[in-house]
């Protein structure tokens, strides 16, 4: 009797092993998704746009005033800077550092585009020509897209980095972080497939 105790207590025990060798990761797994935890490696520095939009749902105009189309995107990386209201000294310092980023990205450079949005009445200032593409924006669609400096002197502003498809993924409030968006875009321009991005281009 004592014998067919202790057999069945070893068969539950291997059981139990069993058992917690397939769920222990798991239940790990989730305990830390819960907790907020997640890998370093993967971490970004801008927040992500989640679902990611498509930048042809904005009513978004060239300065000639002619719709600023999907294919404006299409096969490049493109920071935006978009304003709820006219290009200040906080505005000029954030393209300054946005441009800074551009540059240090060396050979990948070409691959990325700057542009500032402005909106539809807002005094633009003078960039030079190899400065960001100015395109403009309804008020309150700008206002939207936009979040207050917690200094409180700024104009709302917000960085939006949009992928070669055309779809708003990721953005960066006041004060801009060149730093953390500079590595968000090294990584993603490694990740992503030069040849597909300049076959998607309309020249």
């Amino acid at each position: 009797m004592t014998d067919d105790r202790d057999l069945a207590w070893r068969n539950r025990r291997r059981l139990i092993l069993i058992f917690l060798l397939f769920f222990t990761p798991a239940l790990l797994a989730w305990l830390l998704i819960l907790s907020g935890w997640r890998p370093g490696g993967t971490t970004n520095h801008g927040q992500l746009v989640q679902p990611p939009a498509p930048v042809s749902a904005l009513p978004l105009r060239n300065e000639s005033g002619t719709a600023a189309g999907e294919e404006r995107f299409l096969g490049r990386w493109s920071m935006l800077l978009v304003l709820d209201g006219p290009c200040d000294d906080a505005c000029l310092l954030t393209l300054d550092r946005m441009s800074r980023a551009h540059i240090a990205l060396n050979k990948d450079a070409d691959r990325v585009q700057l542009l500032l949005v402005l909106p539809e009445s807002a005094t633009a200032p003078a960039l030079p020509p190899e400065g960001p593409a100015l395109l403009r924006l309804p008020r309150p669609v700008a206002a939207d897209l936009t979040d207050a400096d917690p200094g409180g002197a700024a104009t709302p502003s917000a960085v939006h980095l949009v992928d070669p498809y055309g779809y708003r993924m990721m953005r960066y409030p006041p004060p801009l972080d060149a730093e953390g968006l500079l590595k968000d875009l090294r990584r993603l321009l490694r990740l992503s497939k030069e040849d597909v991005e300049r076959s998607m281009r309309v020249e």
